[in-house]
């Protein structure tokens, strides 16, 4: 499925290799087509990765709605320290795999475009002035940096904690109240961050990079798994009662 929305997007109609593969024409001379390429950003490639929480929810609801609706699952010989477990380590093992999948692709594909294209586009731009030509890493010569797959990883491993927990808290629209719990914690988020920088603008100075705001941001994570998860172990005890 990864493979194939990075298929479809790069051959999204209106894109510049649709355009190249699929209307040659579009593009009067390879200096036209070397320009299209080299000013063109294709980072947006990043948001295939929200199909791995789609998928993770098709894969991990049947089972969080038995815990809600049957008492046999619930009365099954599983303990709940072991089904807590089960469930966390199926949805990172994914996560890792589904990620793994996309970077696999994305590094292969970045090196047949650069065996493609990188020459002739290096001399492109020497060709029109630029002595120390550099081409940008946010083109399709390049794949997504790390620094954004660390941040995309890390939104989907803290969204599971509350997935988890919102399935089995509410007992109607579970789904629809999750939604607004993480558009909440979201904003708060926000304003936090945003007072954050006020702080720092003014006379007191509060730093936001560094060490101990690496500690505290750490400890604040797993403070919040450890929290959310020990909430939905009880919630399975109350299940089972």
């Amino acid at each position: 499925m990864i493979l194939l929305c990075i298929a479809i997007f790069y051959l999204w109609p209106g894109g510049i290799f649709y355009e190249k593969w699929v209307n040659p024409d579009t593009f009067s001379s390879q200096d036209a087509w070397l320009n299209a390429l080299l000013t063109t950003h294709t980072t947006q490639r990043v948001l295939i990765l929200f199909v791995i929480p789609i998928y993770l929810v098709i894969c991990t609801k049947p089972t969080l709605d038995k815990l809600n609706k049957s008492e046999r699952t619930n009365l099954t010989p599983i303990t709940r320290l072991e089904r807590t477990f089960g469930l966390t380590l199926f949805a990172i093992g994914f996560t890792c795999l589904a990620f793994a999948c996309f970077i696999l692709y994305d590094h292969v594909i970045a090196a047949w475009f650069n065996n493609l294209y990188y020459e002739e586009a290096i001399r492109y731009l020497e060709a029109h002035g630029n002595l120390y030509p550099k081409i940008s890493d946010r083109t399709a010569l390049y794949p997504i940096s790390t620094n954004i797959l660390g941040v995309a990883f890390m939104m989907i491993i803290l969204f599971l904690p509350l997935y988890f927990l919102s399935l089995v808290f509410f007992r109607k629209n579970s789904f629809i109240l999750f939604l607004g719990l993480l558009v909440l914690i979201i904003i708060t988020l926000v304003f936090f961050l945003r007072w954050l920088l006020v702080q720092e603008t003014s006379s007191i100075s509060i730093p936001i990079k560094g060490f101990f705001p690496l500690t505290l941001n750490i400890l604040l994570v797993v403070g919040y798994w450890y929290l959310a998860m020990a909430t939905f172990y009880h919630k399975l005890k109350e299940k089972e009662i």
